[in-house]
């Protein structure tokens, strides 16, 4: 549902490899980043739609029975996701650096 959500005709979202939104990244690319602990660059409004995700994900786990990653399970994230989307930004469409973990424990 997240990756159909976004602001191409298609639906999808937009990735990349530079600060300056050039160098386009695809999902493989993106998930290579996980083993080397690299990072990827994304509008904010995929970071905000990516908390209101969690915040679905969170309510269905009580029937689907998944567990939400432990490293999005906290009043942590609450906090952060609350503080993103309660302080808007007048062009919110600017990019924004997202690490990529394999790992998703707190400790990671």
């Amino acid at each position: 549902m997240f990756e159909s959500s976004g602001p191409n005709p298609d639906g999808t979202w937009s990735y990349f490899a530079d600060e300056a939104g050039q160098l386009p990244l695809n999902k493989t690319a993106i998930a290579a980043l996980g083993e080397t602990g690299g990072s990827f660059w994304t509008s904010r409004d995929w970071h905000i739609a990516h908390c209101l995700f969690y915040w679905h994900k969170y309510y269905r786990m009580r029937e689907t029975g998944v567990v939400l990653e432990e490293r999005f399970d906290t009043m942590h994230h609450i906090q952060h996701c609350t503080r993103l989307i309660r302080n808007p930004v007048p062009d919110h469409f600017f990019l924004i650096k997202v690490p990529v973990m394999m790992n998703s424990s707190i400790d990671a």
